[in-house]
């Protein structure tokens, strides 16, 4: 890419979202080390193990992985011991929508 005529910054095409990945037989052994275990959801090593890195990296006592944000907000809103009815904005693209959910 060149701006205004000018030599161009890279020396090949730098293509925007593309993934930084492990080398491949990393990846690959993680999986086969998931599979070996028969444990691949609800708590496993895997998971554990990356919430106490993101603690130890954020400099923080504890940290929860979520699947989604509703679960994230209904957790926080429990935490807040919040009671009754909540509705939020959910955004996802052009969609918007509101949700409700009872605590």
């Amino acid at each position: 890419m060149a701006l205004w005529g000018g030599q161009p910054l890279f020396t090949e095409t730098l293509h925007v979202g593309r993934p930084n990945l492990l080398p491949k037989a990393e990846i690959l052994a993680e999986i086969t080390a998931a599979f070996d275990r028969l444990w691949l959801t609800n708590r496993g090593p895997c998971l554990q193990q990356f919430e106490a890195e993101l603690c130890q990296r954020l400099n923080v006592p504890h940290c929860i992985l979520v699947s989604n944000a509703t679960l994230a907000l209904m957790i926080l809103l429990k935490a807040l011991d919040l009671q009754g009815e909540v509705t939020f904005t959910r955004k996802s693209g052009l969609c918007r929508t509101e949700k409700s959910l009872k605590i």
